[in-house]
Formats: C-alpha cells, sequence, structure tokens
C-alpha cells in the first residue's frame, strides 16, 4: 500500500488530482512541475497527470488493432467522436475505449485498492462526469481556487524536492490517448495513422474510408477534444506538438504497472433491436438475413447478440458515405466547369444567332452511324461516306426562306 494511505475508514481520504492536457496549457508560463506543486500547497495529496490514461488507452486501442483485419479503423476514445459515430453505420470500424482521465480514475482506485482516494479530474473533457471521478474542475476554475488561496503558479519550484513526482513520459500514446505512429509500424500488420484536420471532416472521413487504406484515423483533435490539447487559443493542427512540448522525452520502456488491469472498454448503445431467440417465430425470419449468427444465442433470448460482421457493414458504411461525398465533389466540380467554359454560339444562313437549344455537335468518324444519317447520306456506299463527309445539310430548321415565299421542304 503506498504512503500516506490507509484502508482505515477512520482517517481522511486523501484527494488526487488529475491534471489534464489543456490544464497544462492554461497553466502557461508555467511549467507542468510547477502547477502540480500548485496543487500540492492546495492540499491534493498528489498531482497524477492525465498521461496515464493516454498510455492505458493506447495499449489497449494496440491490442485491438491486432485482433482487427485489413479494413480501416477509427479512434473512438474521445467522448465527442462516441457522441458523433457510435451507434451509427460506421460502429464495426470503431475502437471504442474510455476517455484517458476515466481510465486514468479507474488505474488509480485499482492500484491503491484497498484504501480509498477521492479523484479530481482537472480538465475540459466532458468525460469528468464519469462516476469514475469524485469531482470535475474546469482549468479556469483551479485557476480561480488557487488565486482565492493566494497561491501563484509561476513562483512554485522548477524541481521536486522531497516529493516522488509521478512519470509524465510516454511509451505507448501521443496526447488524446492514440497509440504513436512507430507503435502503429510495429504491428504484426502495419498501419498508418491519420489525423483529419479538414473543416468538413465528413467527407475528408469518407474518402479516407473509401480508401481503404490499413490505418488508424483520428479525427478527435478536429472536434475539439481538450486531452488532445485542442483548445480555443490553440490552432487544431498544431495541438499535440503544443502538449508534447511540454513533456519529458519518450520513455523507452513501459510506464505504468502491467499488472493492474482495469476494463477500458466502452459499452456499445444497441444499433436495432435485440434479437429473438432461435425458437420464436420470427426467429426463421431472422436467420435468413443473419445467417452468420450460427449457434449464438440458440434457445435462450439472453445469449443472443446480433451479428457484427466489421468487413460487411464497414464497407457498405465506407461506400455511402463515400458516395454522398463524390456526388457533392461531382456536382461543385460541374458548377465550376459550367461557370468557366465559354457559351457557345450557333448562327443561321442569315447570320442570326441561334438559341443555344439549337447547336449540335457532330459525332466523330469512330461513332457508329444511326439511321437518320445513313438516310440522308446522299450515296448508299458507307465507305465513301467514312472517307469524305457529306456536305452539311440545309434543314427547314435554319434555312429561312424570303418574306411572302413558301418553302418546300423536299427542295432543301
Amino acid at each position: 500500500m503506498p504512503p500516506g494511505f490507509s484502508s482505515d475508514d477512520t482517517l481522511p481520504v486523501p484527494s488526487v488530482a488529475i491534471l489534464g492536457a489543456d490544464a497544462m496549457l492554461a497553466a502557461l508560463p508555467a511549467t507542468a512541475v510547477q502547477l502540480a506543486h500548485a496543487c500540492l500547497a492546495a492540499g491534493y495529496a498528489a498531482a497524477i497527470p492525465a498521461t496515464w490514461g493516454d498510455e492505458l488507452v493506447a495499449e489497449r486501442c494496440l491490442t485491438h488493432l491486432a485482433a482487427c483485419g485489413p479494413e480501416p479503423a477509427v479512434m473512438c476514445s474521445c467522448p465527442l467522436v462516441a457522441e458523433r459515430l457510435l451507434g451509427s453505420e460506421l460502429t464495426p470500424l470503431l475502437v471504442p475505449l474510455v476517455a484517458p482521465p476515466v481510465a486514468c480514475a479507474r488505474y488509480v482506485r485499482a492500484l491503491y485498492a484497498p484504501a480509498r482516494v477521492r479523484l479530481t479530474y482537472i480538465g475540459g473533457c466532458p468525460s469528468g462526469a464519469d462516476p469514475a471521478l469524485d469531482a470535475h474542475l474546469t482549468p479556469d476554475e483551479l485557476m480561480t481556487q488557487l488565486d482565492s488561496l493566494g497561491i501563484v503558479i509561476g513562483e512554485q519550484p522548477l524541481f521536486f524536492q522531497s516529493v516522488l513526482p509521478p512519470d509524465r513520459r510516454r511509451f505507448y500514446s501521443m496526447p488524446g490517448g492514440v497509440p504513436a505512429p512507430e507503435r502503429l509500424a510495429m504491428l504484426s500488420t502495419p498501419r498508418a495513422f491519420v489525423e483529419l484536420d479538414a473543416d468538413d471532416c465528413r467527407t475528408q472521413l469518407a474518402e479516407q474510408l473509401l480508401s481503404r487504406e490499413h490505418a488508424l484515423i483520428d479525427l478527435a483533435p478536429r472536434l475539439g477534444c481538450t486531452c488532445s490539447g485542442a483548445i480555443a487559443s490553440m490552432p487544431r493542427h498544431e495541438a499535440r506538438a503544443a502538449v508534447v512540448a511540454l513533456e519529458p522525452p519518450r520513455s523507452k520502456s513501459e510506464i505504468l504497472d502491467s499488472h493492474v488491469h482495469v476494463d477500458l472498454d466502452r459499452p456499445i448503445p444497441a444499433a436495432s433491436p435485440s434479437v429473438s431467440p432461435v425458437g420464436s417465430p420470427s426467429a426463421g425470419r431472422e436467420r435468413g438475413a443473419t445467417h452468420e449468427r450460427g449457434s449464438r444465442g440458440r434457445g435462450d433470448a439472453t445469449h443472443a447478440r446480433p451479428v457484427r460482421d466489421r468487413s460487411e457493414r464497414g464497407r457498405r458504411a465506407g461506400v455511402a458515405l463515400a458516395f454522398a461525398a463524390a456526388r457533392q465533389r461531382r456536382r461543385r466540380a460541374a458548377l465550376a466547369l459550367r461557370a468557366a467554359a465559354p457559351v457557345p454560339v450557333a448562327r443561321a444562313v442569315d447570320g442570326r444567332v441561334l438559341p443555344r437549344a439549337y447547336l449540335a455537335r457532330r459525332p466523330s468518324r469512330s461513332v457508329h452511324l444511326t439511321t437518320l444519317e445513313l438516310e440522308d447520306t446522299p450515296t448508299t456506299d458507307v465507305s465513301q461516306w467514312l472517307s469524305e463527309p457529306p456536305a452539311p445539310r440545309k434543314r427547314p430548321s435554319v434555312a429561312v426562306p424570303p418574306q411572302g415565299a413558301v418553302a418546300d421542304p423536299l427542295t432543301h
């Protein structure tokens, strides 16, 4: 049991602060060490970086990807991503894990069990309302509390003295809990890392899924994930780099205790009605549509589970999104081409400008002749017609007879 902790209920429960990446950025120009000292001066027993949660999520993500097929995968640990994608047609392609602050809280509780500890998350992630955390403060609220206590972060020590600091290095992760690119490259089937940053992230996501690239796709910073450093004063494409700049160099070995196991899987909401047992009247109809269910849940409704064919459902979802994006791109390209192209002009025999509806382009010689063109050809020798195109025909719609005269179409 760690020093300072006790399982005796009569002793006061220590309070531990979990500092998010956005809290580190909010404390600038003060360092992360000075922010931790300020939390200790405010009465917290320890100040733990949320990078612990990043490490847990990234390691579990790598384990998940190692068991996946060749289809692309979408990182889904940020609550903002889960709110938009979880439960949709893209669910089979997601890596559904809890947010890093929740993972860190569960790990700390398991690490110090059976002692009790009060956990306060300091950051802007919506996961601060999770039951694993006892309290949630935004960085601004923490600064207000420190000011009320007369604690100036910039005046705190730059180094830890007589205090064993928690390790803030990384081994598996990047800010936000995604695995580092070098860790993705070390998988049995290496994956690329793709971070979406376009304003139209839905179209960019559809294009990426349609490419079928073996990659891990992350759109959390684009949606405003504070765990990755995406705050209002920081450009999204610079968020992760800004957080890494405040951290020590990467570790060459694991940071956390691998013997402490915590549940990091995010519950997946039901995307369809529950599956009926095989013995029910509707089971026969469902068996025809979902024959891959096999013997799962046979005879017992509590064990019946919907089939999750990641490859097939993911392909349908990706193609549907990509088709919608492709149609939108073609429509925009057609409008741009129409606006830039010159307007063709056709003139009658007397020089009058004809409406555009009268303009017709003669097909090239490689195009098959139509019946009308063969009938209008003055000779029946098709080879001669191909070698020497006929003279332009005079049509009644083009030749304008003099006023008062009656034009005979057969003479033209």
